[in-house]
């Protein structure tokens, strides 16, 4: 049951989630007070590159006629979508952001809770890239063959 209430929601999030994540690491940090280089540079590389990636899943994956007609994703959809989308949460909360001034430098969590705690912050931001790059990988992996056998299904 409660499977399923995630299952829908993905499916309705994945559109939204298609502007939402690399506005959130771009300029969404920015206006919790965590505005610098960093912020920039990922608005010319990252957010471009997850952009893509986030219309490739949604392609492949609300292309299968099974999510079609029961307008949720499956199971694994789910809970590699949902990790992907929390670590680059994850991720723009804690990147430590440069900027021209001491004071300009710092993650969101650093900037709200003091700057003791900018080495846990490259820690967490290091491992959320991490884990999103993973999840990245799996993804491409996991829906291209669920495509394959979803179309597969349908000749037979």
């Amino acid at each position: 049951m409660q499977s399923d209430r995630l299952q829908k929601l993905i499916y309705k999030l994945m559109f939204p989630m298609i502007f939402l994540l690399p506005f959130w690491l771009t300029f969404g940090r920015a206006l919790l007070g965590s505005a610098g280089w960093v912020g920039l540079i990922m608005l010319f590389t990252v957010a471009p590159l997850l952009l893509i990636i986030l219309v490739l899943f949604t392609w492949l994956v609300k292309g299968r006629r099974e999510v079609q007609a029961t307008k949720m994703v499956s199971k694994k959809d789910a809970q590699l979508l949902t990790v992907l989308y929390s670590s680059f949460i994850v991720f723009g909360l804690f990147v430590v952001d440069g900027g021209d001034t001491s004071d300009s430098v710092g993650s969101v969590v650093t900037m709200a809770f003091g700057k003791s705690l900018e080495p846990l912050s490259n820690m967490l931001a290091g491992i959320s890239f991490l884990v999103a790059c993973i999840c990245v990988l799996l993804g491409f992996i996991l829906f291209i063959s669920e495509r394959v056998e979803s179309r597969k299904s349908a000749k037979i």
